[in-house]
C-alpha cells in the first residue's frame, strides 16, 4: 500500500487535500527525513501543486520526471547521515502513459511560465530515492485554469 503526502504548499491553495494524506512542508529537508522513516517500508504517493491555464482546474497530472530548478540539491550535507554518497535518480517515478515533467521550482514557483510547474516535490523524491524507497509516484493538482 502506498503513502500518501501532501505537500503544504498544495493544501494552502486546496485545503481538500488536508484529508488525503500525511501534510508535508517539503522545503523542511529534516522534516521530509524524518517523516519519511516513519513508513520506510512502503511506497509513497507525493501530492503537489501546478498551474496551467490550458487545463481545468482540479485537473490531477500524473509526473513521469522532474526537472530541479530549486537551486537546492536536499542532500547535500545528509550524505553522511543517509549513507549515501550517490544517488541515481535513472527511472525515479512510476511511470504512467501520458505522464508529464514538471519543473520544480521551489519558492521560484508564483508566476513561473513553464507548461508543468511544481514547488518542492523533487525534495521529496531525491530523499525517497536516497532513503531506498521501492516505489515513487507523484501527482499534480492543477489549481489554475481558464
Amino acid at each position: 500500500m502506498s503513502q500518501i503526502l501532501v505537500t503544504q504548499q498544495l493544501t494552502v491553495k486546496d485545503p481538500s487535500f488536508l484529508e488525503k494524506g500525511i501534510v508535508i512542508d517539503p522545503s523542511d529537508v529534516q522534516a521530509v527525513i524524518e517523516i519519511l522513516r516513519t513508513f520506510m517500508k512502503t511506497g509513497i504517493t507525493i501530492y503537489d501543486l501546478t498551474h496551467s491555464a490550458k487545463h481545468k482546474p482540479g485537473t490531477i497530472f500524473t509526473v513521469n520526471d522532474h526537472i530541479n530548478r530549486t537551486g537546492k540539491n536536499p542532500l547535500i550535507g545528509r550524505q553522511r547521515a543517509l549513507k549515501v554518497d550517490f544517488t541515481d535518480l535513472t527511472g525515479l517515478y512510476a511511470r504512467e502513459t501520458g505522464g508529464v515533467v514538471t519543473d520544480c521550482l521551489g519558492a521560484r514557483f508564483p508566476g513561473s511560465s513553464f507548461e508543468y510547474p511544481s514547488t518542492w516535490l523533487c525534495n521529496i523524491s531525491i530523499i525517497a530515492r536516497a532513503m531506498n524507497f521501492g516505489e515513487i509516484a507523484a501527482r499534480l493538482v492543477n489549481i489554475h485554469g481558464d
